[in-house]
């Protein structure tokens, strides 16, 4: 399982007739229940506890926009909405000097008292930036579920007026769905300076519901520029070559695993490595040196690249201490043959290159028969935390090798290399004495940024 750094803070509700001690009284019909038995009721009151009459109560479905209830308190706060379709809904409110702003899923169960706080107004300021710099106009940014949107301008700026202060999910809509994802920052507006962190998985509907689960996400550190958010490159974008480790198919004795892209050679499987349960579907387990994995032609990944992008899911067992090796886990490289020209390595490290335990740490040659050295290595600030799965990723840009773990950076090498040269080097996985499953491997010819990082830390620890 994997570590998560900050626990879900959105204001959010999760109704449900358990939790408010009310028998279930719908009837089921096709498609959900009947119209007359799904009402979903409560109570709107103010800071005081004192109940708001005359106010208008807004239900509006999150993923359908037509779906939209509204109904007036009554004399004592009460509210009512005869709901159909289930899902994730946003209760909004207004008035003169205060808000409301909650989310509920809706199971198609009878709903009723609920109590909404209204709470203060605030507001919000901001901007969405593409690839780190490009500003993005015309971007779509909203509190899901309300009417509450704005739109930036040509500077990428936005800005929210007479919101509730409170904590709460914003989202950003992409305005290319080929190239960029909709992505959701967490709302802090507790306080006079209303920040924004993230990303989040706009897709993933617990990032708008708490039900009540262990799920944590990690929101990253507050950026340098308060409230510039990204939005996230999609994970299909620049992508050259994707390992699932799923599905292994057969030809004569051979067992392979394809490259999902096509563009590499599949993974040739030698010393009855095996697929196990992994973090997603299967993972491939390998164990001791005469198991491993050959990407025989990756036709040209890495040739005349300036930048990339490795990725994966990877766990470790223990390995012993004190000794000092470094031993591969995936690298482009040929095991000290001679005529090598090695391109990179992954390998787990101990006793060389400043690792005084056990640590990953990603080695880099341009692929001109240069060794694969500490001198151009970045190695990890953290030891490995052994029998756990945890989300990795190894960017190469400028120069620079950067590596995070978890989401988190951990790994920061300025290096002399600039362009890597054409090699025919194999790619390893494995062969060597260290017992490891990997999973989820992906090789893209792009850089991505510590935002597009969290992100996909975030998707794949959300998908749990």
């Amino acid at each position: 399982m994997f570590k998560w750094n900050h626990v879900l803070g959105f204001g959010v509700l999760f109704a449900s007739a358990s939790l408010l001690g009310i028998a279930a009284c719908s009837t089921d019909v096709a498609g959900g229940v009947s119209e007359e038995t799904n009402t979903l009721a409560g109570i709107l009151v103010n800071s005081k506890g004192q109940s708001m009459p005359g106010v208008a109560v807004v239900a509006r479905h999150m993923n359908v926009d037509t779906l939209v209830y509204t109904d007036t308190t009554d004399g004592s706060g009460k509210f009512a909405f005869p709901l159909y379709r289930q899902g994730v809904y946003g209760l909004s409110a207004k008035s003169d000097s205060m808000a409301l702003y909650r989310t509920v899923r809706f199971s198609g169960q009878k709903q009723e008292g609920l109590s909404l706080e209204m709470a203060e107004l605030t507001s919000l300021k901001g901007r969405v930036v593409l690839d780190s710099s490009l500003m993005g106009k015309g971007i779509v940014v909203s509190l899901p579920g309300t009417s509450w949107s704005t739109e930036t301008d040509s500077a990428g700026l936005f800005e929210f007026k007479g919101i509730p202060v409170g904590s709460y999910a914003v989202m950003v809509e992409s305005p290319d769905p080929i190239r960029y994802v909709d992505a959701v920052y967490q709302l802090d507006a507790t306080r006079d300076d209303a920040t924004l962190s993230g990303p989040l998985p706009a897709s993933d509907e617990r990032v708008f519901v708490n039900e009540g689960d262990t799920v944590r996400f990690n929101f990253g550190t507050a950026d340098a520029e308060k409230n510039v958010v990204q939005l996230p490159l999609s994970t299909e974008y620049g992508l050259f070559s994707w390992w699932s480790m799923d599905y292994a198919s057969v030809d004569a004795s051979q067992r392979t695993l394809r490259d999902a892209r096509g563009h590499a050679d599949g993974i040739l499987l030698y010393g009855d490595a095996e697929l196990v349960d992994g973090v997603f579907g299967k993972a491939l387990a390998l164990r001791g040196a005469d198991q491993f994995g050959v990407v025989e032609n990756d036709n040209g990944a890495l040739d005349s690249a300036d930048q990339f992008t490795v990725e994966l899911l990877l766990k470790l067992d223990s390995a012993k201490s004190g000794s000092g090796y470094r031993k591969n886990i995936m690298g482009k490289l040929g095991f000290g043959a001679e005529g090598d020209h090695d391109v990179f390595s992954l390998a787990l490290v101990e006793g060389g290159c400043g690792a005084e335990g056990a640590r990953l740490a990603f080695f880099l040659a341009d692929g001109s028969g240069d060794s694969l050295s500490c001198e151009n290595a970045a190695v990890s600030s953290k030891n490995v935390e052994f029998d756990s799965w945890f989300h990795l990723v190894v960017v190469f840009e400028a120069g620079t090798i950067r590596m995070y773990e978890n989401g988190n950076l951990v790994a920061e090498k300025e290096t002399q290399i600039e362009l890597l040269e054409s090699s025919d080097e194999p790619i390893f996985f494995g062969k060597e004495n260290l017992n490891l499953m990997l999973d989820d491997v992906r090789l893209g010819k792009k850089a991505i940024t510590s935002a597009d990082v969290l992100y996909r830390y975030n998707l794949k620890g959300g998908a749990l």
